[in-house]
């Protein structure tokens, strides 16, 4: 069983219907059901943080750093270019490497 939130347990076989993949994605938690495995300590393959990312574009002014304009996916200027790196990342809790969710799971599979 994975945990995703306090009391909202999934077990590790595949979802069941895109509605349930769908409120899972929507909560925010990791939707790979691999085992994972630290590429850098070698031995965790347990104790992990999720890190939700949540970018945030906004216009600085450049002498007092304070937010001049802020931007949704909408309204983006001509010169800003949108977030699109990973919605997760994870640490390893024994060692500290952060890395993206697909790199402990691939090293997870190999072992």
């Amino acid at each position: 069983m994975l945990l995703l939130k306090k009391g909202l347990y999934i077990s590790k076989k595949r979802w069941n219907s895109k509605k349930e993949e769908e409120d899972i994605k929507m909560e925010g938690s990791i939707v790979m059901s691999t085992p994972y495995a630290c590429p850098n300590c070698r031995t965790n393959r347990s104790r992990f943080n999720i890190i939700r990312q949540v970018p945030q574009s906004v216009k600085l002014d450049p002498q007092t750093g304070n937010i001049v304009e802020e931007y949704t996916a909408d309204n983006l200027s001509p010169f800003h270019i949108g977030y699109n790196g990973p919605d997760n990342r994870i640490q390893c809790a024994a060692c500290g490497l952060v890395d993206e969710e697909r790199t402990f799971a691939k090293f997870g599979e190999m072992r």
